[in-house]
Order: structure tokens, then sequence, then C-alpha cells
């Protein structure tokens, strides 16, 4: 993991070595952090909590943006402090703590196997907390219950596993998963589109959301008119599957 590097005044970013898996934390008012999506590795995590300790700060608040083991993790150095997610990220979360703990694999002490996926069902649409005011945008894209955070203070797009320059759209496998996608990306577009910064689930931020929104709407694009697509992600690892599998979902969408 890279060790947490500062976006903007009171914004702050660490990516781990596995799938540029984005942790972020907000500072608030009264130095308080939100910690959004912490991950990966034990070791990453242990870094973390001691870069924060190292700094002074303590933990306000965390937040997941949806129900996959890579962003419902947690440490113990961060405190018993609320976790929110969306209602269906928590019901996803803990209806299937057990193949959320076993996807981590080995590496992971007890005392964080047994935090995963232990949230809080979010009692609105902003997060209860003594910082910059943090909107949650929700939508189904990707997994259900998925959600984006607006800050308009920072001018920042958090956007989970949405908008990602490694990552193709990754929809679920339901029968309508490309057209509950496209309408999550349009969700989040008028965001994007004014954000100084985007933070992808996975992957470079970026100080040019409209070009990740047209990047994605160009290959659903092509997916729904059947085109052989030209996007330079497919070359990633893992994104030859995931185009496979888009592939199906087209011709049954």
């Amino acid at each position: 993991m890279t060790g947490l590097h500062e976006i903007t005044a009171g914004l702050l970013v660490a990516t781990s070595r596995t799938d540029s898996l984005n942790s972020v934390v907000i500072v608030g008012y009264d130095g308080g952090v939100l910690l959004v999506d912490p991950g990966w590795h034990q070791d990453e995590l242990d870094a973390l909590a001691s870069d924060l300790g190292a700094r002074g700060v303590r933990t306000a608040a965390g937040f997941s943006t949806h129900a996959h083991y890579d962003h419902v993790l947690w440490h113990p150095a961060f405190g018993g402090v609320p976790r929110w997610a969306s209602p269906d990220t928590v019901r996803i979360a803990g209806s299937h703590r057990p193949e959320l703990v076993e996807l981590l694999g080995t590496g992971f002490r007890p005392d964080v196997q047994a935090l995963v996926g232990r949230l809080s069902a979010l009692p609105g649409l902003s997060i209860p907390w003594y910082g910059p005011e943090t909107d949650v945008v929700l939508h189904d894209a990707h997994i259900v219950g998925h959600s984006a955070l607006w800050i308009a203070e920072f001018g920042v797009l958090i956007a989970g596993d949405m908008l990602s320059d490694i990552e193709l759209p990754i929809p679920d496998e339901s029968p309508v998963a490309l057209s509950t996608y496209r309408a999550g990306l349009e969700t989040l577009a008028p965001y994007a589109e004014i954000a100084r910064f985007v933070i992808p689930g996975h992957g470079s931020v970026t100080t040019d959301g409209a070009a990740r929104v047209d990047a994605d709407r160009r290959y659903l694009d092509d997916l729904h008119a059947n085109r052989t697509s030209a996007d330079p992600r497919l070359a990633n690892a893992g994104m030859v599957d995931v185009h496979a599998t888009n592939l199906e979902l087209a011709r049954a969408d």
C-alpha cells in the first residue's frame, strides 16, 4: 500500500498493492476522521492504522460504499465508531458474512475477520458526523445498494466501484444489469462532471470526471450496438473475462 497522500486539504488517500483499492480519509472539523472503504490486506490495514495514529487523529466514523468483501473491512485500532452504509449494503453484508470472510483469503487476524461487514444502516442520505457535509448518492449499479459520496465543500466524488480507469464497468448479473448500470452511471454523471476530484474504488484519482463518464458511456454503447470495443481497459488483468460476461448480459438485455 502507498502511504496516505493528500489529494486536497482535509482529504487523503492510500492505495492498495492489489487492484489499486483506494482507502479514503476525510478530516473533520474537530480532527476526527471519516474512513471510507479502508483496506485491503492485513499489513495494509495495520499500516493505515499506524499512519493515522502517527498523525494524532481519531476515527469518528466509517463508511462502506457497497457489500463486496474488499469494501467492508475494518481494523480494531479504528475503534468502535459507527460504520455506516446503505440499508441494502447492511442487509447483504450481514447475510453473507461467512462468504465475505472466506473471500478475503488467508493472512487476516481473527480480530480483523470478526469486524468484516459489521455495518449500520445510514439514517438518511448524509453522514452524521462533525465534518464537511457528506451526501450519499444511491444507485444499484455494480451491486444493489451501491453508494457514492459527494463532498461539495471539497468538490470531491468518492465513486465506489465506478468511474475507474483500470476496470471496465462491472454490473451485477441480473437480467437488467446493463440498464441498471447505465442508470447508476447517469446518476453519478452530474457530480463527476463538476467535481474537482473523482476517487474511484479502484484506480487513479482524476481531475477529469467527465472523461471517466464518457469512457463508460462509450463502452456501454458499444455493448448495446454489438460493436467491437477499443476500450484500453480491456488490456488490464481480469477485464477480458469481465467483457465476456458483459457481452452475454448485452445479448439478454
